[in-house]
């Protein structure tokens, strides 16, 4: 298996991209991308 260094570079990576991914999009992901105009 892996040990435990790798498994904690793989993890940070991923929160990383994770954090890096959410501020990249600011949150379109949550249904923020429209303006209350294109509902109605």
């Amino acid at each position: 298996m892996f040990d435990y260094e790798v498994l904690r570079f793989i993890w940070w990576l991923l929160v990383g991209i994770l954090l890096i991914g959410f501020a990249v999009t600011d949150g379109f992901d949550m249904g923020c991308r429209y303006s209350d105009a294109h509902h109605r």
